[in-house]
């Protein structure tokens, strides 16, 4: 692993360029599937993580040559800007590490919401690698059938497409790299293109758009409290915001879809 941070300014233009394509090819797939969308962006995301294993992790120089450089090319008079480099180091050190514990700590918190408090589940959700498991809020019980049966539709879309594999994955790479503001914002979008590819995979099975978009509304208004980002949830409420966002992006977007097929 490369000893200082002096590969920081090529990856973040490397990388810059390929998140700003998949920006650029996702606008022009707007009438496209979500899924296609969907895979832009995670393979925009993947040839990031690429970009930074080869920074970080570049081919090993001859020994004798990094002694070297140790020994008779490095100056005395730029010991300060090593300094500099190394604080910098310790900083993404510092804020990868913060980025990783939020992580850890949601799935952590979805483990024991299923073991031991499913009744703080809220929204219909799923998790999970080896065994992925499909959550349903203890309300649930007083759905109407059709709502039951649409959750478990949108739901297992997810587990079939992979959806949770994915956005870990994605954390993953963003919290390695978080001080790459534009893999946030490709976080943020394979999660909702993920919801509109299941949204989209329900809708192919036969449901009704509207009843479905109906019932969707219905389920977000009724959860209550904070979904792990690390669930892949039938919606999500934004908790800093009066609307519900998520709900109402779903419900535009099943309703131009609707118009469309019309």
């Amino acid at each position: 692993m490369t000893s200082s941070i002096v590969w920081l300014p090529e990856f973040l233009i490397k990388s810059s360029l390929i998140l700003l394509l998949a920006a650029t090819i996702n606008a022009l797939l707007r009438g496209k599937s979500a899924d296609l969308r969907h895979r832009v962006w995670f393979a925009a995301i993947t040839a990031t993580a690429a970009i930074g294993a080869f920074a970080l992790f570049p081919r090993a120089l001859p020994a004798t040559i990094t002694f070297q450089v140790a020994t008779s090319a490095v100056p005395l008079a730029i010991r300060p800007a090593s300094n500099w480099l190394a604080t910098l180091r310790y900083l993404w050190l510092f804020g990868a590490a913060l980025c990783f514990l939020r992580l850890i700590a949601g799935i952590a918190v979805i483990a024991w919401w299923t073991r031991f408090a499913q009744h703080k589940v809220t929204m219909p959700l799923t998790w999970g690698f080896f065994r992925p498991r499909v959550l349903l809020p203890t309300s649930s019980a007083d759905w109407p059938e059709f709502r039951r049966d649409v959750a478990m539709r949108h739901e297992t879309a997810h587990i079939q497409r992979l959806d949770w594999i994915c956005q870990i994955v994605a954390s993953i790479v963003t919290s390695i790299f978080w001080f790459q503001p534009l893999l946030w914002v490709a976080l943020h979008r394979i999660r909702i293109e993920a919801e509109r590819a299941a949204d989209d995979q329900v809708l192919e099975s036969g449901v009704d758009a509207t009843a479905y978009a109906v019932e969707l509304v219905a389920v977000a208004r009724a959860a209550s409290g904070r979904t792990p980002m690390t669930a892949v949830p039938m919606a999500r409420v934004n908790q800093r915001s009066e609307e519900h966002t998520s709900e109402l992006q779903s419900l535009a977007y099943l309703v131009c879809r609707l118009l469309l097929e019309k």
